[in-house]
């Protein structure tokens, strides 16, 4: 039998023009603790946002969510999971509403629909310099990172590579979402599993777009054999 989803526990961040280029948030779901700290760049916005001659942007909010039980499948797959993920123009109460509903449309969700049921929805164009996400992962976890761009694009293989055993991706287009999620394979004590975005530049050649990082250390043997291959990751 299908397990009642857990709460939303979230906490949103504006990522619009005017505001704080720096951005900290935690939230707490049970046991379980994300943290995000992010710096928006100097543009904040992708091409089509610059190619405009408006005067003032759009709000654009972004939620961190923590999640600590079931996620995907139909209620069976229990997970840890750390999400930064945009909801634009949205109220902080629509979001969450939008990502607790399982289907893309259903009138026993709290607004009726998922937060992707249109291409409209998976637009993107905040900036960001750097991004750490964290989670209090346990230990046996096996943690995969996972990041969505501008209209949903993937990541292409040749985006990754491994650099003292972390994972690195190149992400130089608005980001959509970035998540780590951990299926639990035991219990035991607190790991942090951090993700991190480097500006341009950081630690390789200069002209580089910015890089997610993210480290295997955090995660068990099993996830860092994966993410080495490039098979886990979008």
């Amino acid at each position: 039998r299908s397990a009642p989803w857990p709460a939303v526990v979230a906490g949103a961040f504006d990522a619009s023009r005017h505001a704080p280029r720096s951005q900290t948030l935690e939230v707490i779901a049970g046991a379980f603790r994300c943290s995000l700290t992010a710096r928006l760049a100097p543009v904040r916005y992708g091409p089509a946002r610059q190619a405009e001659t408006a005067s003032e942007a759009a709000a654009d909010m972004y939620l961190l969510v923590a999640l600590d039980g079931f996620w995907m499948g139909k209620g069976n797959l229990p997970s840890r999971s750390c999400l930064v993920v945009r909801c634009g123009a949205l109220t902080e109460a629509k979001c969450k509403a939008r990502i607790a509903c399982a289907n893309y449309t259903d009138p026993a969700c709290g607004d009726g629909r998922s937060l992707y049921d249109e291409a409209g929805d998976l637009a993107a164009e905040a900036m960001f310099e750097t991004i750490d996400l964290r989670g209090t992962f346990q230990e046996g976890d096996i943690v995969l990172p996972m990041v969505g761009l501008h209209m949903g694009q993937l990541l292409a293989a040749e985006a990754l590579h491994v650099h003292n055993g972390r994972l690195r991706a190149s992400v130089g287009a608005p980001l959509l979402n970035a998540m780590l999620f951990a299926m639990p394979a035991g219990t035991g004590g607190d790991v942090s599993a951090p993700g991190r975005l480097e500006p341009e530049g950081s630690e390789g050649p200069a002209g580089r777009a910015p890089m997610a990082d993210f480290p295997a250390g955090g995660a068990s043997r099993a996830a860092a054999w994966a993410i080495e291959r490039g098979a886990t990751v979008l």
